[in-house]
């Protein structure tokens, strides 16, 4: 959703048509960081939440049975990986070739 929108549009210099105009284009940036870091955030809690502080039922503490760590681990990295690959894609390119 950020990768969208260009550089040009948020600074209100490249767009003035449509319905919303920049305002719009700034609203649907602003939409696509909250997503994003509402996924980042998801992704921690259920990694804590679920598979670091979780409680072993009585049956699974009789027969040793552990629940692995790597499946909310991944979660969480693949969701960071995302959003840190977008902010680069989105902040650390060149958009005066498009103009």
């Amino acid at each position: 959703m950020i990768n969208s929108v260009s550089n040009a549009i948020v600074r209100g210099d490249a767009y003035s048509g449509g319905c919303f105009g920049p305002r719009g284009a700034r609203a649907w940036f602003f939409v696509g960081f909250v997503v994003g870091f509402g996924a980042v955030i998801a992704s921690c809690w259920i990694l804590i939440a679920d598979y670091i502080y979780y409680t072993p039922s009585e049956e699974e503490i009789k027969n040793k049975i552990e629940k692995p760590v790597y499946p909310g681990a991944g979660l969480f990295l693949q969701n960071a990986f995302i959003f840190v690959g977008s902010l680069v894609f989105k902040f650390g390119r060149v958009e005066d070739h498009w103009n």
